[in-house]
């Protein structure tokens, strides 16, 4: 499995992998912090998810497969953050990080920051994606050729480069003026593109790809909310 290179900066063999069943504990965990931030959201929950995504995305990078994968994951650690954001990661007693929340009510100064955040993201995940056709950086051509050979679609070295830079383009502007067409058209860019990993079945074409990259497809629609109602109350603070 591609997974078990995670594990080798830490001295963590294949052996001892499977003799601990480490990668079904971590899938347990992950699904554990899911279902907390449904049904028992807590500060300590966040502030965990946001520390795991960004591990785990910095691990691509330590391993060899380049920052472009850690930047594309900007879909993974911005929604947490923003939920940390939303609702403050302070440490005024152990009994904050553990409490249930009660939402904080939307205001000016924390809508702006999770806009910040979410163009931060939203940006991130598409220079990310933009690099995988640009750089390639541990071969990412190859599957990208296979995913799109399973909708008839033969990619060449300038088309690649050419949805490459557009994609960086999209981060680009959608960071410094996130319009609200541009933000529809990368998440279902996004939404189409990740699909091609059940699609087309390579490399590890499961469809708990497409929903692991949830993120990329409702970050862009958190987004137009958020700045909606910044419209909204903006004009009637005037």
């Amino acid at each position: 499995m591609a997974w078990l290179a995670f594990y080798e900066p830490f001295g963590i063999g294949p052996e001892m992998v499977y003799k601990y069943y480490l990668m079904p504990l971590i899938g347990v965990m992950d699904i554990m912090v899911a279902l907390a931030t449904l049904f028992v959201p807590t500060r300590c929950v966040w502030a965990y998810a946001v520390f795991w995504c960004i591990f785990t995305a910095f691990l691509r990078p330590l391993t060899g497969q380049g920052f472009a994968e850690f930047f594309e994951r900007g879909g993974n650690y911005g929604p947490p953050m923003a939920l940390a954001v939303y609702c403050g990661l302070h440490f005024r007693s152990i009994k904050d990080w553990f409490s249930l929340l009660d939402p904080p009510k939307l205001n000016l100064k924390n809508v702006d920051q999770l806009i910040l955040v979410l163009r931060l993201a939203i940006a991130f995940l598409m220079i990310g994606h933009g690099g995988f056709f640009i750089l390639n950086e541990n071969n990412q051509r190859d599957y990208l050729i296979q995913h799109w050979a399973a909708v008839g679609i033969d990619l060449t070295i300038p088309a690649m480069l050419a949805i490459g830079w557009f994609q960086v383009a999209l981060g680009v502007v959608v960071f410094f003026k996130p319009a609200r067409h541009l933000l529809i058209l990368i998440a279902v860019w996004k939404a189409f593109s990740e699909a091609l990993y059940p699609i087309s079945g390579v490399p590890n074409g499961y469809v708990w790809e497409w929903v692991e990259r949830s993120g990329d497809y409702w970050a862009p629609f958190a987004l137009i909310l958020l700045m909606h109602w910044r419209e909204i109350h903006s004009a009637k603070k005037h």
